[in-house]
């Protein structure tokens, strides 16, 4: 299959295997063509002409969601949605894309003859989960969905909204029968009560309100007032018990409150900071009540999950496998299992009993953290977080390798000009090199102490860069593997790096919010350019080397004049962080990406805004530029990869 982050075809089975055996990488990425070569050169003059020419990809699983009538569960990731029975025997499976979609939640309906999401673009979805089709659409908000719930009689179904409200729909005609609006910020979690006369929201003031289902009106408020006892941050989580005397609520705060829903009193609370063995210890993104009311199964963004005694919050047992945020957390319809999804890619099957981790699937929702291109545009490499390195031929659109460079995440890549030569930093504190034919390696840096975060080729002098969380870059020398100079002067994560082109420079980016360019002959500080505002998390060079760009974590991006120093244009963008910058190839685009998944081109000189690359719908991780075949590629945290350009006319 033609560009596809996997192991083996969409359409293959999913793969399970008991964990002292090696766990399969299966496939949900959607397939490709080859990119068309010939495209013309990128400029300021058909900037608006740029189109999406390839779609890579899909990214780790992002909602989880169990039938509560069979043993089925499903998942959605990236621009698919994913149904797996019979878990503990051969498991079957079955996915449909719904491209251009994203669904970040699923609910099944009490009798298991639906599934229904919601996605971020702010539609909701309702799938047959048998054959996967598409029984009806609501374009329920305009701002993503924040959680989505099904009513027990499959009379009603529940949107919330980063728009602060939450809707009440009939499933049967679509309609809007209430908009309940109580909260002031996104609405993140829902849930109905088990009789079907309440609707519980929980929203990112840190208040829960419960309302009634058929008038819509707000019955109580359950928060802080009486301090200590309810949330202080975000409310992210919902969930009653069987006979909806309590109801239980987890918060960005780290901790789990219980509360009586009939006269909103404040039960207990589990308590989540400091962080430790008696409590969460990262946002509470999931949770499950046992119908016996013995325990509650609870999601973290911490990667565990925990079972915690009903009755005295004292915590049972730790479900510890994931390496990731635990989007979601469900039981089995006969409650014997507890089944978790991670953004690690790994949905994992629990003993309920004991804790016992009984299976672990992993469906190639890996996460792809980084790219490189090589200079003639032919060979694309991405990093990801199983510790893979991905080539591609782009010309022929062929997959050609997977390298198992690191067994622990890839955090950034590099290719020599050729492409014959891959770089791969890795959260085990090395980079590896590795053949792009065979992977065979070919060297490796070990020098930081900590992880890795970024790394460049100088192709005029053969050399390589790192740098990391030990606020330190090296310089290597690319035949011998010779460390050639220590860089100091950052006093926090370095996380962004790139040579200048004649390799003379070499300019980095830091979370102490500097930018700071090095003479890399002589390993010495040229000059730091300047305090930005916010942690600067992406920086380049321009073409030419006359001009180096940098973004924050705050929106912030700036681009200076290397020979005086001085900045030459600054933009403070509502975008959020500037996750990504690069040049196109005559220097007349600086590209940014964004945290909300946005590709901005930009005029230098004129500084005039030159049109949007459309197509991701989450935060991009990086933009690469392929400076003699004359298209750009991104890639953004969900793992999809876009290679955009002009087709000659």
């Amino acid at each position: 299959m033609a560009f596809v982050v996997a192991a083996c075809s969409a359409d293959a089975p999913m793969v399970e295997r008991p964990l002292a055996q090696p766990i399969e990488v299966i496939g949900l990425a959607a397939s490709s063509s080859p990119l068309p070569f010939g495209l013309a050169p990128i400029t300021q003059e058909n900037a608006k002409q740029v189109q999406a020419l390839v779609r890579v990809g899909a990214g780790p699983p992002s909602a989880l969601a169990a039938d509560p009538t069979t043993g089925r569960f499903a998942i959605a990731a990236g621009h698919n949605i994913v149904v797996v029975g019979d878990h503990l025997g051969s498991p079957s499976q079955h996915s449909w894309e719904i491209y251009p979609h994203q669904v970040t939640v699923l609910a099944f309906s009490h009798d298991g003859s639906m599934l229904v999401g919601g996605s971020r673009d702010g539609v909701v979805h309702l799938w047959d989960p048998d054959s996967g089709r598409l029984q009806h659409t609501i374009q329920a908000h305009d701002q993503p969905i924040g959680a989505i719930a099904v009513g027990p009689a499959s009379r009603f179904v529940a949107s919330s909204s980063w728009d602060g409200t939450a809707v009440i729909w009939e499933i049967a005609t679509g309609q809007r029968v209430h908009t309940l609006t109580g909260h002031d910020g996104p609405v993140r979690a829902l849930a109905f009560s088990n009789d079907g006369l309440q609707l519980a929201t929980g929203g990112a003031d840190a208040k829960v309100l419960v309302w009634d289902v058929e008038s819509g009106r707000q019955l109580r408020t359950l928060d802080d007032s009486a301090v200590g006892r309810g949330h202080t941050e975000g409310v992210l989580s919902l969930a009653f018990n069987a006979d909806d005397t309590v109801l239980a609520s987890g918060g960005r705060d780290r901790n789990i409150v219980l509360w009586d829903p009939g006269n909103g009193r404040w039960i207990y609370k589990i308590e989540g900071d400091p962080p430790g063995p008696h409590g969460p210890r990262g946002d509470v993104l999931g949770l499950a009540i046992e119908s016996g009311n013995r325990y509650i199964a609870s999601a973290s963004a911490d990667g565990d999950a925990v079972l915690w005694e009903m009755g005295t919050g004292v915590r049972l047992r730790s479900l510890s496998f994931h390496t990731d945020h635990v989007v979601g957390v469900a039981l089995s319809h006969d409650e014997t299992l507890v089944i978790t999804a991670s953004r690690d890619g790994f949905v994992a099957l629990w003993d309920a009993a004991t804790g016992e981790l009984l299976r672990a699937f992993d469906s190639n929702l890996d996460v792809v953290t980084s790219l490189a291109v090589d200079s003639t545009g032919r060979y694309l490499a991405a990093g990801t977080w199983s510790g893979t390195v991905a080539v591609w031929d782009v010309k022929s659109g062929q997959r050609e390798g997977l390298i198992q460079a690191h067994d622990r995440p890839v955090q950034a890549v590099a290719l020599d000009p050729e492409g014959e030569v891959i770089a791969s930093a890795s959260h085990d504190g090395s980079v590896v090199l590795s053949a792009r034919e065979g992977g065979g390696q070919l060297g490796k840096f070990e020098g930081h102490d900590g992880w890795l975060r970024a790394v460049a080729h100088d192709s005029t002098n053969n050399r390589w860069a790192t740098a990391g969380n030990d606020h330190t870059v090296i310089i290597w020398d690319g035949p011998s593997g010779r460390e050639e100079h220590i860089l100091r002067g950052h006093v926090d994560w370095i996380v962004a790096i790139a040579f200048s082109p004649d390799g003379a420079l070499l300019v980095s980016g830091s979370f102490d919010g500097t930018v700071k360019l090095w003479d890399t002959h002589r390993g010495s500080l040229v000059q730091t350019l300047t305090t930005m505002a916010g942690r600067v998390i992406s920086v380049a060079f321009s073409h030419q080397g006359a001009e180096v760009a940098a973004g924050t974590d705050e929106g912030l991006v700036t681009l200076w004049d290397v020979a005086g120093g001085t900045v030459v244009y600054t933009e403070q963008s509502d975008r959020g962080s500037v996750t990504a910058v690069a040049f196109s190839v005559d220097d007349s685009l600086l590209i940014t990406g964004d945290a909300r998944g946005g590709i901005e081109l930009l005029e230098t000189g004129a500084w005039r805004d030159a049109g949007q690359l459309q197509g991701h719908e989450a935060s991009i991780e990086a933009v690469v530029v392929a400076r003699e075949a004359n298209y750009i590629g991104s890639v953004d945290v969900t793992g999809e990869i876009w290679l955009w350009g002009v087709a000659r006319t």
